[in-house]
């Protein structure tokens, strides 16, 4: 999960191959991911409008993602502004019995093997026919579900940094990405789970330098610039782009992982 947006979700059936759905006008973020039975986040729409769109399983999982840039209670108020009439809820949908201690096993080692990385990024292939590499899939799987095939001005792209210590001062210093949506960069430990009392930066809310770039601080005090606080913890964060910029879209280095130096 993340401090950027509100989650709501519906388990919905599909009607000959499709599933309907509809998103209201809102003064926030909105979107919705329509997740498949084998985990693809076939579509990500953001436009306000009503939706009929073709799934590749019986079921689907509909992720709404409310942005909370004008506070947590205007995010919940766009959830609420959705029109639960046009779900077909999957009142029937069975849980799969697998082995969850052993799935909880394979997250585990391959979270683990994310943050040894200097730089993972995310694919999120669209559907299953586009996975060629298993592996990968399942690192994004473990390390952080719930993203789409980055498309440009409308989906995510998503980067993870390696594990870093908290007894270090680091800083990154960045072009504004300018993305559609916004811009964000969130601490996790090291299970991938967010910190008790750890605020993240976002697009929203962040200093800029008189150039008009970027600095994003890391346990360098309360005075640095966009100071992230880990509270004593070892951590590695994540950097979000909402409606990716096509620029960041196509390079292989995310630019804020990337200006990471130690002070």
């Amino acid at each position: 999960m993340n401090d950027d947006t509100l989650y709501g979700v519906a388990i919905v059936k599909a009607v000959d191959g499709t599933v309907t759905f509809s998103i209201p006008e809102t003064d926030n973020y909105l979107a919705v991911q329509v997740i498949t039975e084998r985990g693809h986040g076939q579509h990500y729409v953001v436009e306000d409008s009503k939706y009929k769109l073709d799934v590749e399983s019986e079921y689907a999982f509909l992720i709404y993602r409310s942005g909370t840039e004008n506070g947590i209670e205007a995010a919940k108020a766009s959830l609420d502004a959705v029109k639960v009439s046009d779900f077909n809820f999957a009142t029937d949908y069975q849980t799969q019995p697998y082995n969850y201690e052993e799935v909880e096993q394979w997250v585990k080692q391959y979270t683990q093997e994310v943050n040894s990385m200097t730089n993972f990024t995310y694919t999120f292939p669209r559907t299953s026919d586009k996975v060629t590499d298993l592996h990968q899939w399942n690192l994004e799987n473990a390390a952080g579900w719930g993203g789409a095939s980055p498309e440009a001005f409308v989906g995510n792209k998503y980067s993870n940094s390696p594990k870093m210590s908290a007894k270090v001062c680091y800083t990154t210093t960045f072009e504004d990405p300018q993305n559609r949506f916004f811009t964000s960069i969130t601490a996790y430990d090291g299970d991938k789970y967010l910190m008790d009392g750890v605020k993240n930066i976002n697009s929203h809310t962040w200093d800029k330098n008189a150039d008009g770039t970027i600095t994003v601080s890391f346990n360098c005090g309360e005075n640095a610039l966009n100071n992230i606080d880990t509270k004593g913890q070892d951590y590695t964060f994540t950097s979000r782009h909402y409606g990716v910029n096509p620029k960041v879209m196509a390079s292989t280095q995310d630019p804020i992982i990337s200006g990471v130096k130690s002070q």
